[in-house]
C-alpha cells in the first residue's frame, strides 16, 4: 500500500477533512493503486481500518448484521438501475424511468423517491450560494441531495445504505450537478468530520437512521437522537443553519410513519428492503425541543409539513391557529360532504401533525430566510422605499412537487400600504425557472401590447423578479376571485365558468393572431417533441404510433397554412379566477407554459377536455382517444366547430384531426424535458399511448 499525509486526507474531491468515527481524530489514506478512489483509511490511534470503495469512505462500525436479506434486495435494484443507465448510453432520465417501471411503482411512489421538491422546505432558511458547504445526513435515494447541489457549492450526502449511496451518486453524476460526497456510516459514535466544518446541516429523517450507535433501538433513541444533534452542532459553523426534517411519532393518533419514502405496500418493502419497525419513528415535539437545548440550539423555529415529509405540500408556522389549517383543507374542495372530511382531516393535522421541520442555530436572532429577503426586495421595489417591517403577512407556503415550484403567498397588513398582497414564485430546478420567466415575460408583454389592452385587467400585475443568492424568485400582484375548485358549483354555474373561461381564450386567439411562419416554426417544435418522445415510449408499437402521429401533424400544419396565435399553454378552469357571486371571470393566472407562436383553438381544446375530466370524472387520456378515434366525446368536437367560427377559421375534419393529435403531443411532451421525475406515471404514460390509434 502507498501511504499519503495525514494532513492532506480529505473527501475526494471536495476537500472536507475526514476524521475517525471513533475517536474523531485524524485519519491516515493508504490507496491500493496509487488513486485515491480506492483503499483504505487508518486511525493512527485507535487503530480502526475503513474501506474506500469508488471513491466512497465506509465507516460502518456496527456489529451487528443490518439485514441481509433487505439489503440484497436494495442491491438488485442498483444493479439493475446501473445496468439500465449503460444501455441507455448514460441518459439519467431515460433509465430513472425504466427502472421505476421495473419496480413497480405508482405515481406518488415515484415523486416520493425521486422528487427533488421535496427540498420545498429550504427557502425558510438562508440563501445557499456557491461558497456554501451542506452536509445531510440521511440520504436516502438522493432526491434532496441532488435538490441542494443545484445551488450549494459542496454538498457531503451521509446514509447507512452503501447500496443507496451508489445509486444517489449515479443520479447526481449524472444530471451534471455541483460536486457531490458520499460517505456511508453505521453505527459510529461521530460524524466523521471536523469541528464547524459545515455552514448547512440537514438532517432528513435521520433519527430513525442507525448511522450512529443505538438509533435502531428504541430504548437507546433518545440517546441517539441527542448523540446526533451534539454531533451536527459541533460540525456546524458558527452562524450556520441546522435543518431538521422528521416524521412526527404521534402522527395520526398513534399510527406508524412508514419508515422508507415511497414504500408503503407489501411488495415495495420485499423490493427495498423497507422495515415496518416501529422504532424507526420520528421524535415528539417535546423530545426534539430537549435535544435542542441540549445542543446549545436555542434559536430556532418550527414548522409543521404537510402532509408528509416524503412529498410535502405545505408548511405552516407552528403558531398558526389550528382553526386557519382546518380552513385551509376546507376550501381545497367543493363537494359539500367532501368539504366537511377535509376539515375533520385538516383539524388532525394540526393536532398530530404527520412531520416536523425544525430551523435552529446557535446565535440569535435567526439570519433571514430566503422567503424573508425575497419579500424584502419585492416591497422596496414597489414602494421605492424601505418596507415597514413586517408589512405583509404570509398566508400560506405551498410546494408544488409535479412543478417543482414552491408558491408563497402575502397580503398587506395595512391596507393603505404601497405593497399589495402578491404570489411570490421560488423555483426549485431549472424547468421550474423557465417557467417563471416565461411567466413574467409574457404578462410584461400584456402590459405594453396594445393587443393585450382589453386582457390585461384579468392579468397579475408583474412587482418584481430578481435573486436571492442563486435563487430566482418573482412577484405577481393578486387578483381577486376564486379557484373554480373552491368554489361549490351547480350545472348552471359549470356552465357559466367554462363559457368566461371559453369567452377569454377566444379573444385572446383572436387579437393576438398573426402570420409570422406558424407552421415552420410549430414543425421544429413538433419534430423536436416527437424525437424526446421516441425515449418515453416503452414498446415498438408506441414508437410506431408516435412516428404516425408526428406526420399526421406535419402534414395537417402544411396543409392548412394557419396563422399563429399567443397560447396560454396551460388553459383550464383551474388556472381561472371566477367571482364566487356570479361565477364572472376575474383573472386568468400560471402563464408558465405560454408560448408565443401557438397553433389556434389549442388552448381552447385544452380547456374543454380538462373540464370533461374535472366536471365528469373522465380520464383525459380517454376523452383524447375517442377524439383521436374521430367521436365527439362530450360534445368536444361540436363546441370546439362553434368556437372555429368565433376565432375565425373554418372548420373541417382535417382541422378537427390537427387539433386532436397536436392536443396529444402538447400533453405529453413536457414529461420528456429535464427534471420531470418528479411527474413521471407510467400508468398515465401508457394510458396515453393507447389512446394514440393502431393500425
Amino acid at each position: 500500500m502507498q501511504r499519503s499525509d495525514p494532513e492532506s486526507v480529505r473527501l475526494f474531491p471536495l476537500g472536507i477533512e475526514l476524521h475517525c468515527p471513533k475517536c474523531c481524530r485524524r485519519l491516515t489514506h493508504c490507496a491500493t493503486t496509487g488513486s485515491d478512489a480506492d483503499g483504505e483509511l487508518h486511525c493512527e490511534v485507535c487503530g480502526q481500518r475503513f474501506a474506500v470503495r469508488d471513491g466512497v469512505p465506509l465507516f460502518e462500525c456496527a456489529t451487528e448484521d443490518p439485514g441481509p436479506a433487505s439489503h440484497t434486495v436494495v442491491r438488485e435494484a442498483v444493479d439493475r438501475f446501473e445496468q439500465l443507465l449503460a444501455d441507455s448510453g448514460g441518459a439519467v432520465e431515460t433509465a430513472l424511468r425504466q427502472w421505476t417501471r421495473w419496480l413497480g411503482l405508482s405515481a406518488r411512489d415515484a415523486r416520493m423517491m425521486m422528487g427533488s421538491a421535496a427540498a420545498g422546505w429550504r427557502f425558510v432558511a438562508p440563501p445557499l450560494d456557491e461558497g456554501t458547504c451542506v452536509l445531510q445526513v440521511g440520504c436516502g435515494w438522493g432526491a434532496i441531495a441532488a435538490s441542494l447541489a443545484r445551488d450549494a457549492g459542496r454538498v457531503v450526502a451521509v446514509d447507512s445504505d452503501a447500496d443507496r449511496l451508489r445509486f444517489a451518486r449515479r443520479w447526481i453524476e449524472g444530471l451534471d450537478l455541483r460536486p457531490t460526497g458520499f460517505v456511508c456510516l453505521r453505527g459510529a459514535e461521530h460524524l466523521p468530520f471536523a469541528d464547524a466544518q459545515f455552514d448547512w446541516v440537514v438532517l432528513n429523517g435521520a433519527i430513525g437512521l442507525p448511522v450512529l450507535q443505538g438509533s435502531d433501538a428504541g430504548p437507546k433513541q433518545r440517546d441517539a437522537g441527542e448523540m446526533l444533534l451534539s454531533e451536527a452542532c459541533r460540525v456546524l459553523r458558527r452562524g450556520g443553519t441546522l435543518l431538521v426534517v422528521d416524521d412526527n411519532r404521534r402522527r395520526c393518533f398513534g399510527t406508524r410513519a412508514p419508515s422508507e419514502p415511497a414504500l408503503t405496500t407489501k411488495e415495495m418493502k420485499e423490493r427495498t428492503g423497507a422495515s415496518d419497525n416501529p422504532t424507526r419513528r420520528g421524535a415528539t415535539w417535546g423530545q426534539y425541543v430537549r435535544w435542542l437545548d441540549h445542543a446549545g440550539l436555542g434559536a430556532r423555529q418550527a414548522f409543521f409539513v404537510l402532509p408528509d415529509r416524503h412529498v410535502p405540500g405545505a408548511l405552516w408556522r407552528r403558531e398558526t391557529s389550528k382553526a386557519t389549517i382546518a380552513a385551509s383543507f376546507q376550501r381545497a374542495c367543493t363537494s359539500r360532504r367532501q368539504r366537511w372530511r377535509h376539515w375533520a382531516r385538516g383539524w388532525r393535522h394540526a393536532l398530530c401533525p404527520p412531520a416536523l421541520l425544525f430551523r435552529a442555530s446557535r446565535e440569535a436572532p435567526l439570519p433571514p430566510s430566503v422567503i424573508e429577503l425575497a419579500v424584502k426586495a419585492v416591497a422596496a421595489a414597489v414602494a421605492d422605499k424601505k418596507p415597514a417591517e413586517g408589512a405583509l403577512e404570509l398566508l400560506s407556503y405551498r410546494i408544488n412537487c409535479d412543478m417543482g415550484m414552491v408558491t408563497a403567498v402575502f397580503r398587506s397588513r395595512n391596507e393603505k400600504h404601497d405593497l399589495p398582497g402578491c404570489v411570490l414564485r421560488l423555483p426549485l430546478e431549472s424547468r421550474a425557472r423557465e417557467h417563471a420567466r416565461i411567466e413574467v415575460e409574457r404578462l410584461r408583454t400584456a402590459q405594453t401590447d396594445e393587443r393585450w389592452k382589453s386582457l390585461a385587467a384579468r392579468l397579475p400585475r408583474v412587482l418584481h423578479e430578481g435573486h436571492v443568492g442563486s435563487v430566482y424568485f418573482s412577484a405577481v400582484g393578486l387578483l381577486p376571485g376564486s379557484s373554480i375548485e373552491r368554489l361549490p358549483c351547480n350545472d348552471a354555474r359549470w356552465r357559466r365558468a367554462l363559457a368566461e373561461a371559453a369567452a377569454f381564450g377566444t379573444a385572446l386567439h383572436r387579437q393576438t393572431c398573426g402570420n409570422h411562419g406558424t407552421a415552420q416554426a410549430i414543425v421544429e417544435r413538433v419534430n423536436d417533441e416527437v424525437a424526446r418522445l421516441r425515449d418515453l415510449a416503452y414498446t415498438s408499437a408506441q414508437r410506431a404510433a408516435l412516428d404516425r402521429l408526428g406526420n399526421v401533424v406535419r402534414e395537417g400544419l402544411e396543409r392548412l397554412r394557419l396563422p399563429s396565435v399567443t397560447g396560454h399553454g396551460d388553459f383550464k378552469l383551474q388556472n381561472c379566477l371566477f367571482d364566487p357571486g356570479d361565477m364572472r371571470l376575474t383573472g386568468v393566472i400560471d402563464w408558465g407554459a405560454s408560448q408565443a407562436i401557438e397553433l389556434p383553438l389549442y388552448d381552447l381544446a385544452f380547456l374543454y377536455v380538462d373540464y370533461l375530466a374535472l366536471r365528469y370524472g373522465r380520464h383525459v387520456a380517454a376523452v383524447l382517444g375517442q377524439w383521436l378515434a374521430g367521436q365527439n366525446c362530450g360534445g368536444l368536437t361540436t363546441w370546439l366547430a362553434a368556437r372555429a367560427e368565433d376565432v375565425g377559421l373554418e372548420w373541417s375534419d382535417k382541422l378537427n384531426e390537427l387539433l386532436a393529435h397536436y392536443q396529444w403531443l402538447e400533453r405529453m411532451a413536457p414529461l420528456t424535458t429535464g427534471n420531470e421525475m418528479a411527474r413521471f406515471d407510467a400508468g398515465y404514460v401508457d394510458g396515453m399511448f393507447d389512446a394514440l390509434p393502431r393500425d
